[in-house]
């Protein structure tokens, strides 16, 4: 009989220690902001968060969620890197580790109203950056950046599948881009500004 009780205690506190991690994964994160940024391009005010949910067959997902707005001197400096050198801005949602294999992105959710936004889902990890199957970022480019405007709010959401559940760490990019002659936007300059964990 105390056996019993025994096996049945661990299996409660198990359920336990299973239901909290669970519910740390699903609902809505806190949000965080950024403010003044040491690259000219990058927005000065901005924030994000995470949605977790599961869908209809119980597969497990996060959203990471970013919004942000330019002042007027981030706006000039936008135009001047494109009048002067081609350079495109764009916001990057991507997993720090590219050989990570916890979650990989998806083409769901996907929402972006930069001005003519070209967005990629990118797989960066395997051997010598040809890929591992699991696509570890999420890319916005303004293909019209002189349309961009100051005092607007821009937003880039996305969509992780997530096959199992470790820490895992995400960075939320503003950066600079040059168009080669294949159409691939190619970075020429980044400012990270908010590197958050999942689950939180």
């Amino acid at each position: 009989m105390m056996r019993k009780i025994a096996v049945l205690s661990l299996v409660v506190l198990l359920l336990g220690f299973s239901g909290i991690c669970y519910a740390a994964t699903i609902g809505w994160s806190p949000s965080i902001s950024w403010g003044d940024q040491t690259k000219k391009f990058s927005p000065d005010s901005g924030n994000t968060s995470f949605y977790g949910r599961k869908d209809s067959t119980g597969n497990l997902y996060v959203d990471p969620k970013s919004r942000w707005q330019f002042t007027q001197t981030n706006i000039n400096d936008n135009y001047n890197l494109f009048n002067l050198y081609n350079q495109y801005y764009g916001f990057d949602i991507a997993v720090q580790d590219d050989n990570n294999t916890t979650v990989s992105a998806v083409n769901d959710g996907l929402y972006c109203n930069l001005p003519n936004p070209k967005i990629d889902l990118e797989d960066d990890g395997g051997l010598f950056g040809t890929g591992n199957g699991y696509y570890d970022e999420i890319e916005a480019t303004c293909t019209t950046p002189l349309l961009l405007q100051a005092n607007t709010d821009y937003r880039l959401n996305g969509s992780f599948r997530v096959y199992k559940t470790s820490t895992i760490q995400f960075g939320f990019t503003s950066q600079t881009s040059k168009k080669s002659s294949t159409g691939e936007y190619n970075t020429m300059d980044w400012q990270t500004h908010v590197y958050r964990n999942y689950p939180w």
